[in-house]
């Protein structure tokens, strides 16, 4: 007889942890937080660290990430919103500092989410404090293709995802 079960496994982390993402296969979590970001392979048994792209003098440990997303089509490939407003791509095949593949200093203030399209694997949209919602192509750097705002740019925007069902159309919360 198949059971199913839940499993609880505790992770120790040197700072704090405000976003979880697991990526296309399942086999690996990405954790964010204040001076973390961190990934997990994922064990029957627990989590094994496989990348620390905040450690040592690796990376500017003086910013926080509200929100991290695994692109749906490259397992390489994450992204994260930061408390200074700024959103980076990582790419986990390079080493040190060259993980960090792009930054895009675009919202005026904190960077509360991000996701990527599940078709298009060069786009991704960020929603800020600002009350802007950006979308980015990463085959261009530094410089959103769109701007959204919510309600003129009231509100903030605290989340935004791209429709599974409606590749041209996302949604955000403000």
């Amino acid at each position: 007889m198949n059971e199913d079960r839940t499993c609880s496994i505790r992770i120790c982390q040197d700072g704090h942890a405000n976003a979880l993402a697991l990526n296309r296969e399942s086999t690996q979590i990405a954790v964010a937080g204040r001076s973390l970001l961190k990934v997990f392979s994922i064990e029957n048994d627990g989590f094994t660290e496989v990348c620390n792209m905040r450690g040592g003098k690796n990376q500017n440990l003086s910013t926080s990430s509200n929100d991290v997303a695994w692109s749906a089509l490259d397992s390489n490939i994450l992204a994260t919103a930061a408390t200074n407003g700024v959103v980076s791509v990582w790419d986990l095949s390079k080493f040190g500092r060259q993980k960090q593949l792009l930054v895009y200093a675009e919202h005026e203030r904190t960077a509360h989410s991000v996701a990527f399209h599940g078709a298009e694997a060069n786009l991704l949209i960020s929603g800020s404090q600002d009350g802007t919602i950006k979308c980015f192509d990463l085959r261009t750097d530094k410089t959103a293709i769109n701007t959204y705002f919510s309600n003129s740019g009231l509100d903030p925007v605290r989340d935004v995802k791209f429709s599974p069902h409606a590749p041209n159309t996302f949604a955000a919360v403000s």
